[in-house]
């Protein structure tokens, strides 16, 4: 009977901790999850703190690291290689999270490097707004998290229209000609002789 009524004021407590136990392994779960998704993405993923000091880098974020002449770290604390482009990272930072009319006009902002090859590259920084879901999901990898850089290499831009449409649309050699002429000249038989 001792035995038992010892086991009645310890069962609750018990019940509790295997509850505990469990959500602790699902959000492991979950930041392992999260943690994989984000290595997988080509961009070079930095979640930063609201100092601007690294709280997490996916495996793209390492090498650029590791290459030095976009970004780099200095205790813990990432620097872009070019000083508009730093000075802007510094500004959105510091913006306080009750600022939220500036946060939204500059949301996300996006940075333009070039590395020492001189290739260009573009930032994404993304704040993360306080206490939003999104916050809470990347504080699963990076505690702390108030931030989110995302550095790729710039997309190469077609120099024409006539170019992006041909992109865009999978035009032929003979379609881009058609286009250009309807372009160039104002009558269909005008086009048509030309052509």
């Amino acid at each position: 009977d001792r035995l038992r009524n010892r086991l009645k004021l310890l069962a609750p407590h018990l019940q509790r901790a295997a509850v505990i136990a469990r959500e602790i392994g699902n959000r492991q779960v979950l930041a392992q999850s999260l943690d994989a998704t984000l290595d997988s993405i080509e961009a070079g993923v930095f979640i930063l703190d609201v100092a601007g000091r690294l709280v997490w880098t996916n495996r793209t974020a390492n090498a650029l690291l590791d290459a030095g002449d976009l970004v780099r770290t200095s205790r813990m604390q990432l620097t872009l290689n070019q000083p508009d482009a730093n000075r802007q990272l510094s500004e959105i930072l510091a913006l306080p999270p009750t600022a939220t009319e500036a946060l939204k006009e500059r949301q996300p902002a996006f940075i333009k490097l070039v590395d020492a090859a001189g290739s260009a590259w573009t930032g994404s920084l993304m704040r993360l707004a306080d206490r939003s879901p999104t916050q809470h999901v990347f504080e699963q990898v990076g505690p702390s998290a108030r931030a989110a850089l995302f550095l790729k290499p710039a997309d190469v831009i077609a120099t024409s229209g006539i170019e992006a449409c041909a992109e865009i649309y999978r035009l032929t050699a003979a379609e881009v000609r058609v286009l250009q002429a309807a372009l160039d000249i104002d009558t269909v038989a005008d086009m048509a002789d030309r052509l």
